[in-house]
């Protein structure tokens, strides 16, 4: 997308080698830790908003700081880290009642990986369930959509600038997920194993 944006071949090539460049990885890894290291007092701030004692907290934290996975997924700009930081953020904004922020949140996390714009639906429902009566509620339940779509387009310019493109991207990648979570698809495949088709 932004080679195309990009005028003149000079431009172009700069901006290719530039992305390619050790010092412009360098910095994204620096990027993609630091977000991905925001996961853990997330998750603290999570399990403490449910309720729980601070040693429950401590424990999650400490689970997802000390996840080797996550944080090897960061040092290779994989976009994991990053969306599972925003995803926790998202939740805990909308258990706090900031359904605009967790919009935002839902956005961020998005842009990583774009089913997770699904956290979008749990922000929504907060909003229509905490109006009263629900038909001023529906209207009031969609104000979070305006800082999700306006978020998401800002990081993800690509679906406003080159909108059949970008769809043809997101299709043609889509069968990249199938094969994860033991082949979880809306219709079971057939190399599925039985336990997991159900």
């Amino acid at each position: 997308w932004a080679t195309g944006l990009a005028s003149g071949v000079h431009a172009r090539t700069d901006l290719i080698d530039f992305m390619r460049s050790d010092a412009f990885l360098m910095r994204g890894r620096i990027a993609f830790c630091f977000v991905t290291l925001l996961t853990a007092p997330f998750a603290y701030a999570l399990v403490r908003r449910w309720g729980r004692r601070p040693a429950e907290a401590l424990l999650a934290a400490t689970i997802i700081a000390l996840s080797w996975e996550g944080y090897y997924h960061a040092l290779w700009l994989s976009p994991n880290g990053p969306m599972t930081a925003f995803a926790a953020l998202t939740i805990l904004l909308a258990m706090r009642g900031k359904l605009d922020d967790a919009a935002v949140a839902a956005a961020l996390a998005a842009s990583c990986k774009y089913p997770m714009a699904l956290l979008l639906v749990p922000v929504l429902l907060a909003a229509l369930l905490r109006q009263k009566p629900i038909a001023v509620g529906l209207r009031a339940a969609l104000t979070p959509l305006l800082p999700f779509v306006l978020v998401f387009s800002l990081i993800t310019p690509g679906m406003l600038l080159q909108p059949l493109r970008f769809m043809a991207d997101v299709a043609r990648n889509a069968p990249t997920t199938r094969p994860s979570l033991g082949g979880s698809t809306v219709a079971p495949r057939r190399d599925t194993p039985p336990l997991l088709a159900r």
